[in-house]
């Protein structure tokens, strides 16, 4: 933990910002200004919004299908792989690499009947061992960050 609190990126990540540094909002400047506010205006006009328009919605409907069935949708792309995999490897592979790919095939298979949204996960037990995992540590009280 120490260390990880006195490491050059956490300190670099969480120091507090230098006051003589001078910010410049690129917007009213005369070289690069022009050449934002033509991008901005192109990007409000209808042909643009029509081609990307949808972008969002498919960004959207990928997000709630991901978080009603994260295992269903993890299974469906490893079961693929894996008989695209065994379909172009079968001639070349031993009966051993056989057996692997059939192995993961079964595996994600399985993983189609599995119908746990994420929160579902989140509140399990392994959902807890991750958040755990990548928490950062809890600051104790006598413990100053002092640059070593």
């Amino acid at each position: 933990m120490r260390a990880t609190r006195h490491s050059f990126v956490y300190r670099w990540l969480t120091k507090e910002p230098d006051p003589a540094v001078i910010v410049i909002d690129l917007r009213e400047t005369w070289t690069v200004g022009p050449i934002i506010a033509t991008l901005e205006w192109i990007g409000t006009t209808r042909p643009v919004k029509w081609m990307f328009g949808g972008a969002g919605s498919v960004g959207r409907h990928v997000g709630q299908t991901v978080r009603r069935a994260p295992v269903r949708l993890a299974s469906v792309a490893v079961l693929s792989g894996a008989l695209a995999g065994l379909r172009l490897s079968w001639a070349g592979a031993t009966a051993v690499e056989r057996v692997v790919w059939l192995g993961v095939a079964a595996i994600a298979a399985l993983g189609l009947r599995v119908d746990a949204s994420w929160a579902d996960l989140a509140e399990s037990g392994i959902g807890a061992w991750v958040r755990a995992v990548f928490e950062p540590p809890e600051l104790e009280e006598g413990d100053d960050d002092e640059r070593h």
